[in-house]
């Protein structure tokens, strides 16, 4: 190899550090923000709830099995919208269409919409086990960033497949909020928790082969559009993963119960 190849190659390998570095960066502050905001909505909930129960008791003619449908529904399709923004999003990034004030607001949306989203379950599983499952899913996630660079497999060859099962996942889960059978919420809890495993794995491993801007591309910021694109997708990812270990949690616990 020569001197000005050696040179290149080193460049390329400070600019892909960099790249990562901000990923994973942006992905830890808008995950880090969504807990904040879903723990800030509680907390102003809380102090309204005597209000906010005086309204719902209009609302007792309605069956709580339809409300519960109709909020499941509404998660998984938020959820799905996120999945598919995002993908859109790293789709148009490397060609340099998106504006980046555009991606920095699908960003901060998707800190504020994620916090929204998670604020009632501090209702139905307490700081404790939000807490619990917060740190078992950054330890899970640190986990998966090692397994990436030391896993033999190439998983990246495989995101086709990947993302059918992840939909076929997305789909079992609304079926089931109809036919309510526990093995199906069996297999969509501790399946989608492994598949999303597998998903966080593939995802570290797409860092280190996704396509650079060039040196003129990142002056006009290439790389931080690239970066704060890349950090979506880590953040419905650390999510997925937390959310399912918070069903399993609970689920536990009212098989308890139930003994």
């Amino acid at each position: 190899m020569s001197e000005a190849q050696a040179t290149t190659s080193q460049a390329e390998r400070v600019i892909r550090r960099t790249f990562i570095n901000r990923t994973y960066t942006s992905a830890g502050v808008s995950i880090a923000l969504s807990g904040l905001l879903a723990a800030l909505v509680y907390q102003l909930v809380e102090k309204f709830r005597l209000l906010l129960l005086e309204n719902l008791n209009k609302l007792a003619s309605l069956s709580s099995e339809i409300l519960l449908i109709g909020a499941g529904v509404l998660v998984l399709f938020i959820l799905f919208v996120m999945v598919a923004l995002a993908t859109l999003i790293l789709d148009w990034i490397p060609k340099l269409h998106v504006p980046l004030g555009l991606i920095f607001l699908a960003w901060i949306g998707f800190a504020m919409i994620g916090g929204l989203i998670l604020s009632p379950l501090f209702y139905v599983a307490g700081y404790g086990l939000i807490l619990k499952a917060f740190l078992a899913t950054g330890a899970i996630f640190t986990a998966t960033a090692f397994l990436g660079s030391l896993l033999g497999i190439d998983l990246t060859q495989w995101g086709g497949q990947i993302l059918s099962i992840l939909t076929g996942l997305v789909l079992m889960g609304v079926v089931n909020l109809f036919l309510r059978s526990e093995w199906i919420e069996m297999a969509w809890m501790y399946g989608g928790l492994v598949l999303w495993i597998v998903v966080a794995v593939y995802a570290h491993q797409l860092l280190e082969k996704l396509p650079l801007p060039s040196a003129e591309e990142i002056e006009r910021g290439g790389l931080t559009r690239l970066s704060l694109g890349a950090s979506l997708l880590f953040y419905i990812m650390f999510y997925a993963i937390f959310l399912r270990l918070i069903f399993i949690a609970l689920s536990q616990q009212k098989s308890r119960r139930r003994r």
